[in-house]
């Protein structure tokens, strides 16, 4: 595994970007905001921040986590499987 995706900056998604970095301590970890927002990821973080989804997808990750509101599922996981990365939605 080489890199994962965490759609979302939310609660949820802080918890799997955890989670991932505990399973797989060696893989690239970046997230990206699902409002595209800015946000500001803490110096020594575990992953990466992008500026959006398309951004994430050059970066070919290996899969995705798709912890955005429920809203945004359906739009976020048809442009991620369009690209050929597997995702879980939250």
């Amino acid at each position: 595994m080489k890199c994962v995706l965490v759609v979302g900056l939310g609660s949820i998604a802080q918890r799997h970007l955890k989670i991932v970095r505990k399973l797989l301590p060696n893989a690239e970890l970046i997230a990206v905001s699902s409002s595209g927002r800015k946000a500001v990821v803490e110096p020594g973080s575990a992953y990466q921040l992008l500026g959006n989804l398309e951004q994430a997808i050059d970066r070919q990750p290996d899969f995705a986590i798709v912890a955005s509101p429920a809203s945004c599922h359906l739009e976020q996981a048809q442009t991620l499987l369009a690209a050929g990365i597997p995702c879980l939605l939250e």
